[in-house]
């Protein structure tokens, strides 16, 4: 007690000679009794986000969801941060060299922190305030910072975040190995522009997998992580070329690389290879806005092992569909490369041209409801100085010819371009397993995501095959003859059809009905079969649009899909089974479990007879040899088994042309967005001038291809004896045939020059014909 008394009396007596000492000295205490209060607190979790072992055992970072074609492609990414996990063997050497050496290059040697910055830490960036001083962090520190982002505490944020990663860091460096940290490192790391880890950005700035980066590269993407914006290689080039001489000056300084080699690299120039990976762009991007609405609601009812739904965002899903890469190129190449012609013809068909009435109401629709009207006319302009303004050129992006160019054009001209744009689909299907190959639903996804081979638009002739298989379902010989003369409906307000080329008179069989599209022949052929069986009949092949039940619906005027009919006549190919069309095949977790497995294929259900449905296949193949299809045979020289049809809707509002071989059933359809815009002429807008095209320019990519040389050798199932025997007739009964009635017609009425032209198509080996 006396010891006690004595100390006290000592302390007090040094505290009243010395209360400067005294001051600091209890300050001291305090603080470090403040500072060790606060990390017991922060260690026990009061303050928030401290996770414990088992947590930071299995930590799941957010990762994209990958979707694969069938020969492994990659087509795109579904993500909310655009990040790829990838393994140690999967980073080039250099990046992770690059990255110890420049970020921290005591790494192999420190639990976690880093002593010798402690104090820098402390002095500057702690008790200075200056968040900007840095320098303290470790690479397990800052992996911390990206598992865990910071949050804030007031004044005291900076110092409670510290703390926090301190104690984080070391605990992950006892749960993980050097290796397995620079790993999560790479994978976590923020790269600007929403990309997350290395494999996403060598991806984004390289085009090229992490495992290839050269040590140029690596250097570049290690350079940017101490400013993503400033050391933004596409936008900054020569701050980021300056950035990358420095990290490989830091990898010479720890032995990562030669100097000599350093000296040849700083020497390279900045090579980027930059592709911003939006879901505008890739492979099949309407496919894959298609397949991500179908996968938000499939996921929305699978549960993780923790009972939270699947996120198709963040839980690294790797997708599997049936769409084949090179197929894919080869539709998206020939649809765009063939509507930029078409697309120039067009606008040369319509310039100069008074519009249409109905076209003149969506050009006034489209002028006042434009934003450049709507603020002048905020801004009190009259009528006239508004139109003047709309004439006057302006620097604008404007998308023309298949891509986006800069340009001088007036607003009054911009609206045009854009009111008169085509649009296209196509898609392929194998017949024999409803598999979609490839599918292209539209011109430019960034400018249009409208999906043409799922929206519904009226079929035109396409439709005739469907009539004609019903007919024959329904017991009608194929060999029975049609009058081809005029007959009006008195019990649908006396509708009087016609024919596309004005010409009457004779008989045709099913077949030369087909062949040469005679409208009169196929309402003769719906009426006598009935409409409501032929309606049923084509909702059997997969139709599930509105179907009315008219005369007129043997000329098309119901409503399909592109993926519905190019399925439909499938079915031909087939023997008559149908199998619905399908793209899913699997769906693997991420640790590559399966959740989904869809690779079985349907055995199919027998739609029509295999007899029918041969016979409408045989006479399909007279449409390309010698019909409305036979430019595949002279202009596109594609000598294989096809099968098909044209169609075009009224006043040329849809151009098709669906043709299916023992491969792939192929459609492609042309037309506007608005019905109200389309060719002024049955000779320009006829889906023999505007679909066939895309069909033929497709089909000779993969033709051409020796990788399906499968595709060129395979032929239709051989027909029965009875169905050869059933198809032996003419297509016609009439003196002449069609050609010499048509050429005949053209001369009675004195136009020559059509019948000179008839002559050099059907006979261009006759004496006196000119080519």
């Amino acid at each position: 007690m006396d010891r006690l008394q004595n100390t006290y009396a000592r302390i007090h007596a040094f505290a009243r000679k010395h209360p400067r000492w005294t001051w600091f000295l209890g300050s001291g205490f305090l603080l470090l009794f403040s500072f060790i209060a606060l990390v017991g607190v922060i260690n026990l979790g009061w303050l928030g986000r401290m996770p414990q072992e088992q947590a930071l055992s299995s930590i799941d970072l957010p990762l994209a969801s990958a979707v694969y074609s069938s020969d492994g492609k990659l087509l795109g990414r579904y993500f909310l941060e655009n990040r790829v996990a990838v393994r140690h063997e999967d980073i080039s050497p250099f990046f992770l060299d690059a990255l110890v050496a420049t970020e921290d290059e005591r790494f192999y040697k420190h639990d976690g922190l880093d002593e010798q910055s402690l104090a820098r830490v402390l002095f500057k960036s702690i008790l200075g305030g200056d968040e900007r001083a840095g320098g303290g962090s470790t690479l397990t520190q800052q992996l911390v910072k990206n598992l865990y982002p910071r949050e804030r505490y007031a004044i005291f944020s900076l110092l409670i975040n510290k703390i926090q990663e301190f104690i984080l860091a070391q605990r992950l460096e006892k749960l993980y190995s050097k290796k397995e940290i620079l790993v999560m490192y790479s994978n976590t790391v923020p790269f600007g522009e929403r990309v997350f880890g290395v494999e996403a950005a060598a991806q984004r700035f390289f085009s090229t997998p992490a495992r290839a980066l050269k040590a140029d590269e690596a250097a570049v993407l290690v350079g940017m992580l101490k400013a993503t914006t400033f050391y933004n290689p596409r936008r900054h080039p020569n701050r980021a070329l300056l950035r990358r001489n420095v990290v490989l000056e830091q990898m010479v300084k720890n032995n990562y690389l030669l100097p000599a080699f350093r000296d040849s690299l700083r020497r390279l120039p900045l090579k980027l290879r930059y592709q911003l990976q939006t879901h505008h762009e890739g492979l099949a991007p309407f496919f894959r806005e298609k397949l991500r609405l179908e996968l938000v609601e499939w996921a929305k009812g699978q549960k993780k092992p923790d009972g939270s739904p699947l996120n198709i965002y963040t839980d690294g899903l790797v997708i599997q569909v049936s769409l084949d890469s090179r197929l894919q190129t080869y539709a998206e190449e020939s649809l765009h490369s063939r509507m930029a012609i078409l697309q120039q013809r067009f606008h040369r068909h319509w310039k100069g041209r008074r519009k249409p009435k109905a076209a003149q109401q969506l050009i006034e629709q489209q002028y006042t409801s434009s934003q450049r009207y709507r603020n002048a006319k905020a801004m009190g302009w009259s009528a006239d100085s508004i139109r003047n303004y709309f004439d006057q050129e302006v620097s604008m992006r404007l998308f023309d010819k298949g891509r986006w160019v800069d340009t001088l054009l007036s607003p009054w001209d911009s609206l045009m371009h854009d009111i008169y744009r085509l649009q296209a689909g196509l898609v392929a299907i194998e017949p024999g397993t409803g598999l979609v190959k490839a599918w292209v639903g539209g011109v430019n996804h960034a400018k249009a995501q409208y999906d043409h081979v799922t929206s519904r638009r009226q079929t035109g002739s396409v439709f005739k095959p469907l009539v004609f298989v019903s007919a024959l379902e329904n017991g009608a010989s194929p060999c029975e003859y049609y009058s081809n003369e005029r007959v009006k409906y008195p019990g649908y307000e006396t509708w009087l059809p016609a024919n596309s080329d004005g010409l009457y008179g004779g008989a045709y069989s099913m077949a030369g009905a087909l062949t040469h599209s005679v409208n009169l022949v196929s309402v003769a052929i719906l009426m006598e079969t009935g409409v409501k069986k032929v309606v049923h009949t084509a909702q059997a092949l997969g139709l599930q649009g509105d179907l009315p039940a008219v005369p007129s619906l043997a000329l098309g005027v119901g409503e399909a899909s592109l993926l519905e009919m190019t399925n439909a006549y499938g079915i031909f190919s087939s023997q008559g089974t149908y199998r619905a069309p399908h793209y899913l095949l699997s769906i693997k977790d991420r640790e590559g479990n399966i959740i989904l497995d869809n690779r079985v294929i349907h055995p199919g259900v027998q739609a029509v007879p295999t007899e029918a449905a041969d016979m409408i296949r045989m006479m399909m193949e007279e449409v390309i040899q010698k019909g409305t299809g036979r430019a595949l045979r002279t202009r596109y020289a594609l000598p294989y088994p096809i099968a098909g049809k044209t169609g075009t809707t009224q006043d040329q509002t849809d151009g098709w042309f669906v043709a299916t071989t023992p491969g792939l059933s192929v459609g492609a359809w042309v037309g506007a967005d608005d019905q109200r815009i389309k060719f002024r002429s049955l000779r320009e807008g006829q889906g023999a001038a505007t679909a066939l095209p895309i069909w033929g320019s497709f089909m000779q990519k993969v033709y051409k291809d020796p990788a399906y040389r499968e595709l060129r050798k395979a032929r239709f199932p051989s027909p029965s004896d009875s169905v050869k025997k059933a198809m032996e007739c003419e297509d016609y009964d009439f003196p002449l045939n069609p050609a010499e009635f048509r050429i005949w017609f053209y001369e009675q009425e004195g136009e020559f020059e059509k019948a000179d032209s008839l002559r050099r198509v059907y006979y261009p080996q006759a004496p006196g014909i000119q080519n």
